[in-house]
């Protein structure tokens, strides 16, 4: 018996909103996920930096919750809380971007609600789950409502920019 030595033949470029993608499924999902998780995060920032702009809130929730984290390490005291939340929150939002891009076409529903809803798993997942778990800020829903505003307001640009990039 001979050994065949030709490749198996490279996989069709897959099809992303028409754009042809050179690497197999589902790595373009991974990647088309991290890219709207980037451009959700980005626009998320935005939305929560016009809240505490116009003195909703004092300090955001991401740069709450580093400060907590820093607290706790040899970073306490230090000025690198700023930098820190940003590449926090953004390597989060990409996280999550690629778990959606991931399981974004399994999901019912357009893409509006899909996004959304992750949005709203996500909050649920992250202010009623593993921030208070680890101490860093109480639950969402015993915030002030101030703090429910800021949260609830970012998430949902996170989820309608979200949905209508990758959903």
């Amino acid at each position: 018996m001979v050994a065949s030595i030709h490749a198996a033949p490279a996989p069709a470029a897959a099809k992303v909103r028409g754009v042809a993608w050179a690497v197999p499924a589902p790595w373009h999902r991974v990647l088309w996920g991290a890219g709207a998780g980037a451009a959700a995060t980005a626009a998320m920032s935005v939305a929560m930096s016009v809240v505490r702009r116009a003195g909703v809130v004092d300090k955001l929730a991401p740069r709450l919750v580093v400060e907590s984290a820093m607290r706790r390490t040899a970073w306490s005291g230090s000025r690198a809380a700023r930098p820190m939340t940003a590449i926090a929150h953004l390597g989060f939002g990409i996280g999550n971007g690629v778990v959606f891009g991931l399981v974004a076409r399994r999901l019912p529903g357009p893409r509006l609600v899909k996004g959304l809803t992750f949005a709203a798993v996500v909050l649920l997942a992250s202010y009623e789950g593993w921030v208070p778990a680890a101490r860093m800020l109480a639950p969402l829903h015993r915030q002030r409502r101030d703090r429910i505003i800021e949260l609830v307001a970012g998430h949902a640009v996170y989820g309608i920019v979200l949905g209508r990039l990758a959903g």
